[in-house]
């Protein structure tokens, strides 16, 4: 056994029929339903997409994905570069493209799990940590890291759901050192992933940092030298790869902090803290019960660096350590999880004789069968509501369920829509609409004035945002919207009559105006909306 485990019984170190049963059917959930991601109206997803679009229409200069600037983006990652050319090469469709991404991060991230619990000699734990894994959450975040059951769809094409199934694996690369692998070997492996980990996403790329840290000072003593240098030679070829990354300047992305406001959200620490995390971090204080305290001891100590951090981004006002409370919730599943297979918690097998416990006389001689069935509740308990949410969401599985229960489909066309409206307009013709809308309309063609998430390098986000909205509300006068419209540049104006209201829609629409109408949208040439304003151009 592993130093690690000397003292500890010798568990399984292979992943049992539970983890690859639930290993496939995330993989075909992620791939059956992350296609209906487009129903997600605010998804993160619109914006990989249009990064994909971006540079698959120009790799060398794409200029800003979402505003008619050329700044770049720092979503211009090693992994969306590397699928645009793809893309360009064989002509596959971006969408489709970033799809089949999604399921290709699945595959990387139970594949991580099982490997990182493997490097700890508790592979037979990797099934438990699946399941708990996309379970234990106080309400799914609908966040970056997010691994939720209602999540994964589409969440995992994301950048940082690449970045954070790497650092798993890198993680599991620093344990192999720490056994008595080769450090040359592994510490390729490291040096070649934290890269892409950080350019992809760096606030998971700093988390695979923390867990390297942590796993190398916490490992065994005999091999914690090799461990530790492999982190600092890996540190020092990410920060020479990033340094030297051609599609945004890294550097400035480091040192500069525009709109720190809007990228420092308190509040969403505090939900990360005492909502998401929370159940997780009560349930992991029964891992203290597990015969591998060693391995216990470094999941927790990974936690907790990773939740000292995220309280120190409050001093420090970091949106980078802020972030890292999520991505470090895999160290508490992970050791929740080491428990429930001790307790043999998710075999079936075991419950005849645990509910018989419970009626044990006398009652003390139940506290373990009571402690194991509490457990096991909390643990469905946060399931059940994402199991529903699969089952009634149109960006979930609902599509492929309505048919089956005679239920609606309920999925819109937007992307489709937007397609056919947008037909010829130029790429970088700046397209006015609500918040909402325009959150898509740069995935279908042109780019937009407001956003609903902020692009980090492109100047005046917070002017851009106002003033979208202002054009969009009641009693606004048709010189301030004409001001507008010249101050933007705005080429055309899209009205989306379920986004608006009807007062506003109807001192909007112009027919002399009007270049094509699709579903609720509705074209606008901005030149002869003005000249129908009697505003000049």
């Amino acid at each position: 056994m592993p130093e690690a485990n000397a003292q500890v019984p010798a568990f399984r170190n292979r992943p049992g029929a539970l983890y690859w049963l639930l290993a496939a059917a995330l993989v075909a959930y992620v791939a059956l339903c992350t296609g209906n991601r487009d129903n997600k109206i605010g998804a993160d997803a619109w914006e990989h997409h249009r990064v994909l679009v971006a540079l698959t229409n120009n790799i060398w200069n794409p200029g800003n994905p979402t505003q008619a600037s050329d700044e770049p983006s720092i979503r211009y990652s090693p992994s969306n570069v590397a699928l645009a050319a793809v893309c360009r090469l064989t002509g596959a469709d971006p969408y489709r493209a970033l799809s089949a991404m999604a399921v290709v991060n699945t595959v990387l991230l139970v594949a991580g799990v099982a490997l990182l619990l493997a490097g700890f000699g508790r592979a037979g734990a990797a099934g438990s940590a699946l399941l708990i894994m996309v379970s234990l959450y106080g309400g799914a975040p609908a966040y970056a890291n997010s691994y939720a059951l209602s999540d994964l769809p589409w969440h995992q094409v994301n950048p940082s759901a690449l970045s954070f199934a790497l650092a798993l694996i890198m993680m599991a690369a620093l344990r192999r050192v720490l056994l008595g692998g080769s450090a040359w070997v592994w510490g390729a492996v490291v040096s070649l992933l934290l890269p892409v980990a950080v350019l992809d996403h760096a606030m998971t790329g700093i988390f695979a940092a923390v867990g390297l840290g942590v796993i190398a000072v916490l490992g065994e003593p005999r091999r914690r030298w090799p461990a530790i240098a492999v982190v600092g030679i890996a540190g020092c070829v990410a920060a020479g790869a990033c340094l030297a990354w051609p599609w945004f300047d890294f550097l400035r992305a480091v040192r500069s902090k525009p709109d720190l406001a809007y990228w420092f959200t308190p509040g969403i620490l505090m939900q990360m803290l005492f909502v998401w995390c929370m159940p997780a971090a009560v349930l992991s204080l029964f891992s203290l019960l597990s015969a591998d305290r060693r391995t216990v001891q470094t999941l927790l100590a990974g936690a907790g660096a990773c939740f000292g951090l995220g309280v120190g981004a409050m001093i420090v006002k970091s949106p980078t350590l802020a972030r890292l409370p999520l991505p470090g919730l895999v160290f508490l599943h992970m050791a929740v999880a080491l428990y429930a297979d001790e307790a043999r918690l998710f075999d079936v097998r075991s419950w005849p004789a645990r509910l018989r416990s419970l009626l044990a006389v006398p009652p003390g001689a139940a506290l373990q069968a009571i402690t194991q069935t509490a457990v096991a509740a909390t643990i469905v308990y946060f399931l059940v509501p994402q199991a529903i949410d699969v089952i009634k969401e149109p960006h979930l599985a609902r599509p492929l369920l309505a048919p089956l229960m005679g239920a609606r489909n309920l999925q819109i066309t937007l992307r489709a829509d937007l397609g056919r409206l947008l037909e010829g307009i130029g790429e970088r013709d700046v397209v006015l609409s609500d918040l909402t809308t325009s959150w898509a309309i740069p995935s279908a063609r042109g780019r937009i004035v407001g956003a609903l998430h902020y692009e980090f390098f492109a100047p005046d986000q917070a002017g851009k945002e106002s003033d979208t909205v202002r054009f969009f509300q009641e009693g606004v006068p048709g010189s301030l919207r004409a001001e507008i419209i010249r101050r933007q540049g705005v080429r055309w104006i899209v009205l989306d009559s379920t986004q608006i209201p009807s007062g506003v829609y109807a001192s909007l629409i112009e027919p002399s105006a009007v270049v094509r109408q699709e579903g609720s949208l509705v074209l606008m040439d901005a030149t002869k909306w003005l000249e129908a304003a009697g505003a000049p151009r």
